[in-house]
């Protein structure tokens, strides 16, 4: 078989996969047709890898693919795992203190030497790269290129894929910060301890901790409350009708007020959520009572809260942003903010972002009890020569720093300096796998780290990766053998004092900065620097014309957005039927 028809055969594979992924976080009845598409999932995945066996095997990886777009291609093309930069086999890790009673923060770490870098080719003996890291251009010598993982092959009974695992050969390669300066790398090496929260038989649409209380809600139209030390639900709370689209903690600082409107005692904590069920609750976190619940005619599909305002920010499959007081139930101000579905809404402070279906993204500012747009991602630049900035639907945004970070089905992250209207990405998948998904995206409590899901869709594996905000240098990876997809991000100091970071998609997991080396509950993973996440991010190629389906459009949806207004209501919605 010819070159380019084994690659374009995996191409469609993957894209294939990628429909098939969004299918699958559709908050919406699938239809008989979308049903059969996803039980091919697995045959498709086999199908895949049997393509790139045989790419592999005759060689072609070594050199250039078809060119789909004009952006130029990396030197190497790495089809069947990740390149891992690692010295040795992992070392334990104790991220205690001197004294041995206190977990430090990642930044907190010991200091540890990088050895200088010296990383395997496979054509040239040496080769001298250009490493870009965000805004920052950084000149490394590599060597030999390290050996390839092979790909796990995924029977079709199977529901994971055995994942990326790390080279477990000696070599001598950069550590640390992964260049050959000796920088401090303080995720590298770093040991978490991986847990499982079994509960909901749904996927996971958002999530939320504090200390050790964990909230989880799903569309299985579920909210679980659980403790993250022992992995117990504590309790489910009942009352949505519909997939639970959004939960959070409300601050601390703002129970007292809440819990004198709702005739509660002074130091119980709440929890709001929202649900396509066109609702907005609020509950007890202690007792799990449904407190208030707000009907909003519209599906909701998004949710923030402002700190200190007692305002809880709402978004819409109509693209209409409101925001409600929680205190009276009421709501306060409402705006058509998009055309599309919204799909994601951050706060920072008093500036909200919201992005939609049809990848425009919006900064706004809340001035008394009001929403004014700031910016539109209309006529937004590329920062680089020959580097595109493409429109599609947005995963997910947020904005810190005068910067807006967002994920969507293009394989990198976007950083959008919003005042200067201008695009640069972060690189986020491996090589040679064009149709990435980046589904969430969280700055750390601290406001150091950008912490950004990956998803490997020749695999079926996610993962995260950490970046330093300043700067946007990556830090290393973050996987296990059998996390999927990652929809939603949290991350909170445990009250130990060690860093926790909550995942939830089709799995709910608990990560724990380990401060030993045995746990009494879960596994022990190791986050690992990889050096190929620290090269320049290339453009995701764009679709062919003979690549293109006529149904895409249809089964690329993750909403159904029928009204656009309050007054375009459909009695007969599916999701807001009046009882």
């Amino acid at each position: 078989m010819e070159i380019n028809a084994i690659y374009t055969e995996i191409r469609k594979l993957r894209k294939k996969l990628r429909q098939i992924e969004n299918l699958e976080k559709a908050q919406r009845p699938l239809n008989s047709d979308e049903q059969a598409k996803i039980k091919t999932k697995h045959s498709l995945r086999s199908a895949l890898q049997e393509k790139l066996k045989i790419y592999e095997e005759s060689d072609i990886q070594q050199s250039q693919p078809p060119t789909y777009s004009s952006q130029d291609q990396d030197q190497e093309q790495e089809v069947t795992g990740f390149v891992e930069s690692r010295v040795h086999e992992p070392e334990e890790y104790n991220a205690l203190g001197s004294s041995g009673e206190s977990e430090l923060i990642p930044e907190e770490l010991p200091a540890k030497s990088s050895p200088k870098s010296q990383i395997e080719t496979s054509s040239e003996d040496r080769i001298e790269e250009t490493q870009v890291v965000g805004s920052q251009e950084l000149q490394k010598q590599s060597g030999k290129e390290s050996k390839k993982f092979q790909p796990v092959h995924r029977g079709a009974g199977d529901h994971k894929a055995e994942g990326i695992r790390p080279n477990k050969e000696k070599k001598t390669t950069s550590g640390g910060g992964g260049d050959a300066h000796s920088e401090i790398n303080p995720w590298d090496k770093v040991k978490f301890t991986v847990s499982e929260l079994v509960g909901h038989n749904d996927i996971i649409c958002s999530v939320d901790c504090c200390g050790d209380t964990i909230i989880s809600g799903s569309r299985d139209t579920s909210i679980k409350i659980w403790d993250a030390c022992s992995g117990s639900e504590l309790r489910s709370l009942g009352g949505h009708t519909d997939s639970v689209t959004a939960v959070l903690l409300v601050p601390v600082e703002d129970c007292k007020k809440l819990a004198s409107e709702y005739s509660q005692s002074d130091d119980t904590r709440f929890i709001i959520s929202t649900s396509l069920d066109c609702s907005v609750k609020v509950w007890s976190l202690e007792s799990g009572e449904q407190l208030n619940s707000i009907y909003t005619f519209n599906a909701v599909t998004c949710l923030g809260y402002v700190k200190g305002r007692h305002l809880a920010v709402t978004a819409y499959t109509g693209g209409k942003v409101e925001l409600w007081d929680i205190l009276t139930g009421q709501s306060v101000y409402s705006v058509i903010g998009h055309n599309e579905v919204v799909t994601s809404l951050k706060v920072s402070g008093e500036r909200i972002v919201t992005a939609s279906g049809d990848g425009i993204i919006k900064l706004w500012v809340l001035r008394e009890n009001s929403l004014h747009p700031i910016f539109v991602s209309e006529d937004v630049r590329p920062a680089l020569p020959r580097m595109k900035v493409i429109t599609r639907k947005v995963h997910t945004a947020l904005e810190k720093n005068n910067r807006i970070y967002y994920g969507d089905d293009g394989h990198n992250v976007k950083v959008l300096d919003w005042r200067e209207g201008l695009v640069h990405k972060l690189r986020n998948h491996k090589d040679g796998n064009d149709f990435g998904l980046v589904d969430s995206i969280l700055v750390t409590s601290d406001s150091k780290y950008l912490v950004c899901s990956g998803y490997d869709i020749d695999l079926g594996n996610g993962y995260l990766n950490f970046f330093l905000l300043e700067g946007e240098k990556y830090l290393a990876t973050l996987t296990d053998d059998s996390i999927g997809r990652v929809f939603t991000l949290a991350d909170c100091i445990a009250s130990e004092g060690h860093v926790r970071l909550v995942t939830g998609g089709a799995e709910l997991k608990v990560w724990d900065v380990s401060k030993s080396k045995s746990s009494k509950r879960g596994k022990t993973v190791t986050a690992f620097y990889n050096q190929e996440f620290s090269r320049k991010a290339r453009d995701s190629e764009e679709e062919s014309d003979d690549e293109s389906s006529d149904d895409e459009d249809n089964i690329d949806r993750s909403w159904s957005h029928d009204e656009n207004e309050d007054d375009k209501q459909d009695s007969s919605s599916w999701w807001c039927v009046l009882i």
